[in-house]
């Protein structure tokens, strides 16, 4: 998830304004749905398991 949302930050146009920064930020992180969550947490949480 945290690769997805840096993924589209950085497509955001460079800016020094802390403003942009922030609203670029709060875009990135918003684009990441409840499904691409699911995805990629739910195989990652059976790993973990199966290792204890």
């Amino acid at each position: 998830c945290w690769g997805y949302a840096k993924h589209i930050y950085w497509q955001f146009p460079a800016s020094t304004k802390e403003a942009d920064l922030e609203q670029d930020v709060c875009e990135a992180l918003d684009s990441v749905t409840l499904e691409l969550m699911h995805k990629y947490v739910l195989p990652q949480a059976f790993t973990i398991m199966l290792q204890y």
